[in-house]
């Protein structure tokens, strides 16, 4: 920009007095380019910032995985042959035996934390505060279990793997501490963004997690009031998906499903739990022991690497930048010209006059 002022200033200065017999047509192109390209920037960076939808997908495998559900529809879940407990004021709870395809609905703002290590038993822990019901199990039969504010279900998954899908405000891993016994074991953070003006994407990055590290993705939409924070909220809330370290923000609602492998199969078993999810987001925060952690987001840069649009502006723009340099060194060449011609007429005449004189 510098550079442009630098040059306006003196194609401006030459018009208003510097040099009468080039303004018309020198400094009024001069002029016009630089006009141009300074509208040109604009546009870019305009379109650089401008909001575009950002896909975040979390591909993780971990111990732990907690969320909130938004959906109840796209949480239904297979707990065939599953333990049932839901008296924890006895000191040894007798589960219930599920029977065979029994489903398990939850309902909306419920709390739910899956978790297993290794290859072995899988436990969800389903809980709602305030008296309010955490959801049901359907049966075969027809015959519904309506469920309190808390439960938990063991399953031993023996030869077959289960998928539990969801729709919800995800948190995945813990904060290690000296009672945590889960955690993220590893996985990554991509991030896919729209080009400008179509459907189609470009990969906007990638990062990678470590063991122990806990992630989770947010939206600038305020914390209060909101759609998903009265969702989050309903069963007594949990303050984690609710704000992020700022102050500011939700849990970004995100799709996916958790994949667990049997003990015993064709295949060797994956341990612990397999995390896909995906989401609209603006940023990811990851939490590192021993760090104050960071955040995860796409950078306005890569948009000029990958978008068209912007590629070819930029191009544009640069032949533009060049036609200035041209046009105002051409001016210069021709000043000096001028100049140089001027020098050798009043030399010229002042030959002649001389001469007049001697005679």
């Amino acid at each position: 920009m510098d550079f442009l002022k630098t040059k306006l200033g003196k194609l401006i200065w030459r018009g208003r007095g510097g040099d009468r017999r080039n303004r018309s047509l020198g400094h009024g192109r001069g002029v016009a380019l630089v006009i141009l390209v300074v509208c040109l920037v604009g546009i870019v960076l305009y379109l650089a910032f401008w909001p575009r939808n950002r896909i975040y997908t979390l591909d993780i495998n971990t111990e732990v995985v907690s969320f909130i559900v938004e959906n109840p529809a796209l949480s239904e879940w297979n707990v065939d042959s599953g333990e049932l407990y839901t008296n924890f004021s006895d000191e040894k709870p007798v589960p219930d035996k599920l029977d065979n395809f029994s489903i398990l609905i939850l309902n909306k703002g419920v709390n739910v934390e899956v978790q297993r290590h290794g290859v072995g038993l899988l436990f969800i822990r389903l809980r709602c505060e305030g008296g309010k019901s955490v959801g049901k199990v359907e049966q075969l039969d027809g015959k519904e279990r309506p469920l309190n504010e808390w439960a938990l279900i063991k399953l031993l998954l023996k030869d077959k793997h289960i998928v539990l899908p969801f729709r919800g405000y995800l948190s995945v891993g813990e904060d290690i501490t000296t009672h945590v016994d889960s955690m993220l074991l590893g996985g990554t953070v991509s991030i896919i963004e729209e080009k400008l003006f179509t459907k189609e994407h470009y990969s906007a990055g990638q990062e990678n997690l470590v063991s122990g590290d806990r992630v989770q993705l947010w939206v600038k939409n305020g914390s209060v009031g909101t759609p998903a924070s009265e969702i989050i909220e309903r069963c007594g809330g949990n303050k984690a998906f609710l704000e992020n370290q700022k102050g500011e923000g939700v849990a970004s609602r995100l799709d996916g499903f958790i994949r667990a492998e049997p003990k015993d199969g064709f295949s060797e078993a994956k341990n612990s739990l397999s995390l896909i999810a995906h989401g609209n987001a603006e940023y990811a925060t990851v939490e590192r022991f021993g760090s104050g952690g960071y955040e995860v987001s796409a950078q306005p840069w890569m948009r000029f690497i990958n978008d068209p649009i912007l590629g070819v502006l930029v191009a544009v723009l640069g032949i533009l930048v060049l036609l200035v340099e041209v046009t105002f060194k051409a001016a210069e060449l021709r000043e000096k010209l001028v100049d140089t011609g001027e020098q050798k007429t009043r030399q010229s005449g002042r030959s002649r006059e001389k001469s007049s004189h001697e005679d």
